[in-house]
């Protein structure tokens, strides 16, 4: 068997996650991941927890605001209900692999139709008086349309942060060195 004579150890302070592999060669390499810390992970949860409450009531108050889409209170009622429930099966550690499937099919599919009737209509009429037909409440248009966009930040930022922690943090962690 052919020695590897530069082996590559990946170095990381107080590692929680741990995973040793043997090459074709007999060196060994240490790879150790860190989980999320639980304040992080636990702050984020309470606030989408907090914002699909908010999108419950905030619907839920304004169901016959919005003359002009009156699918925008109904969309934030159902998603508001439809994530609260998915978020407590989640916490309690119920998994069902093929319901939690369909909650997340009909989940996409509810965004992209929200998406469809809250950015359709931008910037409704605020005015109840000028155009009974064709307002929206403010708050109501508002709130769905920035939780909307909230949506997309958040989005954005889960498929970027793994690319940079791909290309600029693990090189760092990286410590390469000649086994003489």
């Amino acid at each position: 068997m052919a020695q590897n004579r530069w082996p590559i150890r990946i170095v990381k302070q107080e590692p929680t996650l741990s995973l040793e592999m043997m090459l074709d060669t007999d060196t060994p390499i240490h790879v150790h991941r860190r989980r999320p810390p639980f304040v992080v992970v636990g702050c984020f949860q309470v606030i989408l927890f907090a914002m699909h409450i908010a999108q419950l009531i905030i619907g839920a108050l304004n169901l016959d605001d919005c003359p002009r889409q009156p699918f925008i209170p109904i969309y934030l009622v159902v998603i508001g209900v439809v994530t609260l429930l998915f978020s407590i099966l989640q916490c309690r550690r119920i998994r069902w692999s093929a319901c939690s499937c369909l909650v997340s099919l009909f989940v996409f599919c509810w965004f992209i139709a929200g998406n469809v009737w809250i950015y359709s209509v931008y910037e409704p009429n605020y005015n109840k008086t000028a155009s009974p037909d064709m307002y929206c409440d403010k708050t109501l248009y508002l709130f769905a349309f920035w939780t909307m966009n909230v949506n997309y930040i958040l989005l954005g930022f889960l498929l970027f942060c793994p690319c940079c922690s791909c290309f600029f943090v693990l090189p760092l962690w990286m410590v390469a060195y000649i086994d003489d």
